[in-house]
């Protein structure tokens, strides 16, 4: 009997698909992986090990989808992707960390695109939780750091432009 993945046929397509999209461009082929990758979240029982990472792939899927149309739509729909990656993730998952740096890169994106400071300070939130959940000797520690400096950059900024905007204004 196979042990196969419930998903996997779906997950080796897309990943072929999205390989085409990366080579080429070809937004047709990155339509399909999207479309393939909610076959496979939808395929996979709501506890299976394997949920999270369709999803996270999902989210990715659709960030590079909204990076060529700009459509909000898009870009939502990657943060709910990310933000039940997360959910769907135990604490004691070690690839939680990646889920919730996942979830701070498109708040983050999103929060550029709104201006909306409750993303800013979710995707704050979402660093500082993947920071915290990453031992001192993972390698991607440095890069989850990096991007929480980053938000916090961006929010004294917003911080910034905000003061100087009641100060021009009398407020």
């Amino acid at each position: 009997m196979s042990r196969r993945k419930p998903a996997q046929g779906i997950a080796e397509r897309t990943a072929a698909l999205f390989e085409e999209f990366q080579r080429t461009g070809n937004t047709g082929a990155l339509n399909s992986a999207i479309d393939l990758l909610g076959q496979a979240v939808d395929a996979t029982p709501v506890n299976h090990p394997d949920r999270a990472m369709y999803l996270s792939n999902l989210g990715t899927a659709l960030g590079f989808r909204f990076g060529q149309t700009r459509r909000a739509a898009d870009m939502d729909a990657a943060v709910t992707a990310y933000q039940q990656a997360v959910d769907a993730t135990p604490v004691s998952d070690p690839g939680r960390a990646r889920y919730l740096f996942h979830l701070g890169l498109a708040l983050r994106a999103r929060s550029v695109e709104t201006r909306q400071a409750a993303d800013l300070d979710a995707a704050i939130s979402a660093f500082q939780q993947a920071v915290d959940a990453t031992p001192a000797s993972d390698p991607n520690r440095a890069r989850y750091m990096s991007n929480l400096g980053t938000a916090l950059q961006d929010r004294l900024g917003t911080a910034g432009q905000a003061r100087s905007k009641e100060t021009r204004h009398g407020g």
